[in-house]
């Protein structure tokens, strides 16, 4: 169930992203947008998750070793 509702979380931060992204795109000029800004916030937003991913299930793979 935590796994879900951090999967849904997740899908909204993105969809927020996307429109604030969008947002840029119409008070700046695409090039910047296109070069500095959406660049940062997918780099930014995949080492955020998979972290977060990652932490989880090194966790649960520890606790399946110890009761082996």
């Amino acid at each position: 169930m935590k796994l879900l509702i951090r999967c849904l979380f997740y899908s909204l931060v993105v969809v927020g992203v996307i429109v604030v992204n969008s947002l840029f795109f119409l008070h700046k000029p695409p090039e910047v947008q296109l070069v500095f800004i959406t660049p940062g916030f997918i780099i930014l937003g995949y080492s955020l998750i998979s972290d977060d991913f990652r932490k989880k299930s090194a966790v649960a793979s520890r606790r399946w070793s110890r009761g082996r």
